[in-house]
């Protein structure tokens, strides 16, 4: 498999090796990054994600999607998915929010399981393929204004 190219436009450090190294001593979920455009960023996550993992991958997560401002999270491949798993998305649904990035979730059985249990509200933008996940992304904004209080 080659590594993918990489636009001009991209931010040199947010996806320039294309995935992270598997480590196959730790367990390392394995995060590949491909740009989509020059606003969005496909990071799709291999492996588990569990409560060893998820507190190190959100910071791989961040640093992969800076200077987007949108982002596909694929996670449709993974083989395990937690409670933990489903904390890593609220603090990075947290994250994007403040750094108005709109995100949508690509979603597979692990996923969808979990949140079937924990997420009835469907609090996030979820699909079932990337295709799917662009396309919802394309019609606009997700986020809610957030209006400041004049003085």
């Amino acid at each position: 498999m080659t590594a993918p190219t990489i636009r001009a436009t991209a931010p040199a450090h947010a996806i320039s090796a294309g995935h992270d190294p598997p480590d196959a001593t730790s367990g390392q979920a394995l995060v590949h990054g491909r740009e989509l455009g020059p606003a969005t960023v496909l990071l799709t996550i291999l492996g588990d994600i569990d409560a060893a993992e998820a507190p190190t991958l959100l910071d791989r997560i961040v640093h992969r999607m800076t200077g987007y401002s949108q982002l596909l999270l694929d996670l449709s491949k993974l083989s395990f998915f937690d409670s933990a798993g489903y904390s890593l998305l609220h603090r990075l649904d947290v994250f994007c929010t403040r750094a108005s990035v709109d995100w949508a979730l690509v979603v597979g059985s692990e996923v969808t399981r979990l949140l079937q249990a924990c997420d009835p509200d469907h609090a996030f933008l979820t699909a079932p393929n990337i295709v799917s996940a662009a396309a919802r992304l394309a019609r606009g904004p997700h986020r809610t204004p957030q209006l400041s209080v004049l003085r």
